[in-house]
């Protein structure tokens, strides 16, 4: 019966998941690959709309990631972007899943930009390019270099750009703007929305669509860190609400209106499923008589007990403070030597991430070396008389 159950939750899983972002089978989504001016090959995920023709061209969002994703990343952002009537096209940038290495990014995009508004069955006039963090800079590029509807980015600036067309930005509290000096925030606000150097007003339209100067600036809600600000409900609203804005649509979805984080959910639950399929059929096949025969009794683990446990826990938990006040003051001189300017947020200070991520290594690389010395049982071994106990047949263990 659990094999009967599991089997039955990773279909309706499956399903639901190709419903949901197939728009229920009315989108054909497919990988393609195509080849730059001199002649290096890229690929890319396209969801189009098979009502889309010749005779009814469908307005159309690129999307660009950051500079570690790939185009798979934001299936999010295009599952809600395809239900809400747009063709939409996600790039592999320079060396990511099929995409040759040595592609210069910024010319890739413009090329590819470039390419797509000519598709008999996209609507030229209604292209929007919108990305995240690298894919922000990105739209910021192609709607200087390319005469699209506008764009919308999420998480990026850079002071040596100007900002020409329709856009609209989205930031967050803990976003790596926040690391920025005054003096560039200055630059970028006066660059971008004309001010004195003074914050816009946030949601305010600077500019206008007719004369392809609209600016606005909106600050998500939500705190967070920068990688996963692609995921905040906010961050996807502001990205369906502004391609309505610059390439409408008539889509009658609010932009609050998402199932992406429903189909996150029903994908966890069929990964649960599959593994709980694989260990019931598993179970299943070891009472035929074939593998009846080939199977052995398996040694019983019961666990390390009275002064091993304690021995082992004191071993590789007492360095944890240490080690973490170490990786601070490693990454607090590393964070200097860059020159990252600014204090960060009040709950994501500046190196705060890598402080924890260079910990997480440290203290593995510690943990591993520990177990292998408790765990690994031989004779003669200084550790020999602590660690795992079995039940059964040791000789192999």
């Amino acid at each position: 019966s659990a094999l009967l159950v599991s089997g039955i939750l990773l279909l309706v899983s499956i399903f639901l998941m190709w419903g949901m972002i197939s728009n229920w089978g009315s989108v054909k989504i497919s990988r393609n690959s195509a080849f730059t001016a001199n002649g290096r090959e890229y690929s890319y995920l396209s969801y189009i709309p098979k009502a889309a023709s010749d005779e009814k061209p469908y307005p159309c969002v690129i999307v660009f990631h950051g500079g570690s994703d790939n185009a798979q990343n934001f299936d999010g952002w295009q599952m809600e972007l395809v239900r809400r009537g747009y063709a939409v096209f996600s790039l592999d940038e320079n060396g990511t899943t099929y995409t040759e290495t040595g592609i210069n990014n910024e010319d890739l995009v413009v090329e590819f930009t470039n390419m797509i508004q000519k598709l008999p069955f996209i609507d030229p006039d209604r292209v929007v390019t919108t990305g995240h963090s690298m894919g922000g800079l990105y739209t910021i590029i192609t709607n200087q270099e390319c005469d699209i509807a506008g764009g919308v980015v999420a998480h990026s600036i850079r002071d040596d750009l100007t900002y020409d067309g329709n856009l609209a930005f989205v930031f967050g509290d803990a976003d790596i703007f926040n690391r920025w000096s005054d003096e560039k925030a200055a630059l970028f606000y006066s660059t971008a929305f004309g001010t004195d150097g003074s914050e816009p007003e946030p949601d305010k339209v600077y500019g206008s669509l007719e004369n392809k100067d609209y600016k606005l600036i909106h600050w998500q809600s939500g705190n967070g860190s920068h990688p996963s600000a692609r995921w905040n409900p906010d961050v996807v609203a502001t990205v369906c609400k502004y391609a309505e804005v610059f390439a409408p649509t008539g889509t009658s979805l609010a932009p609050t209106d998402q199932l992406y984080q429903v189909m996150f959910f029903i994908s966890l639950i069929g990964i649960g499923a599959f593994f709980a399929f694989v260990v019931n059929l598993m179970l299943a096949l070891l009472k035929l008589p074939f593998f009846s025969e080939v199977k052995r009794p398996i040694p019983q683990y019961i666990g390390v007990r009275g002064k091993e446990w304690v021995f082992s826990a004191a071993l590789t938990m007492l360095p944890t403070i240490p080690f973490y006040l170490i990786c601070g003051y490693i990454t607090a001189k590393l964070t200097a030597a860059a020159g990252v300017a600014g204090t960060g947020t009040r709950l994501f200070p500046v190196g705060t991430l890598n402080k924890f991520l260079l910990f997480i290594v440290v203290q593995g690389i510690w943990d591993t070396i520990t177990f292998f010395l408790i765990f690994h049982r031989k004779k003669k071994l200084p550790f020999a008389e602590y660690g795992l106990c079995w039940e059964g047949d040791r000789s192999e263990n």
